[in-house]
């Protein structure tokens, strides 16, 4: 093709192909725009009541409702668990009073992005919560 001897058509053929890649680079740096990307929970509704979150158990008798578990997208005891009373009241609406035994852990996962020409990781950590649901008698 255009090994020995740059011609004007080797030129032409290189500005081509270095257009190509270009225009595709552009075209995957412009799907990851800031503030695109939603959580799934984002359309929960806000609990109307006060709904009680400890990492034990309780001395009022109670009822259980059943298990709730979420992940967070944010590294944050606090966030995770007020994400897991959304979650709760989105399940059983008025019932849930209480979320007990809550459990918390970080899971740290490793994400490969490949552009175009490298290859890098990017950790993500993520608040996982787990507890049950109760109604109390």
């Amino acid at each position: 093709m255009c090994i020995y001897k740059p011609s004007l058509d080797c030129i032409q053929v290189k500005i081509f192909i270095i257009l190509i890649f270009f225009s595709i680079s552009l075209v995957f740096c412009g799907c990851v725009e800031q503030g695109q990307y939603r959580s799934p929970y984002s359309n929960l509704p806000e609990p109307t009541k006060n709904i009680i979150v400890t990492t034990g158990d309780l001395s009022k008798p109670y009822n259980i409702l059943g298990e709730i578990e979420c992940n967070n997208d944010v590294d944050s005891e606090k966030a995770t668990f007020n994400l897991c009373r959304k979650i709760a009241f989105a399940k059983y609406g008025n019932q849930v009073d209480a979320l007990i035994n809550m459990q918390y852990t970080v899971d740290a996962t490793t994400v490969v992005v490949i552009p175009m020409f490298y290859l890098f990781t990017n950790p993500q950590r993520k608040g996982i919560g787990k507890g049950i649901a109760v109604h109390f008698k």
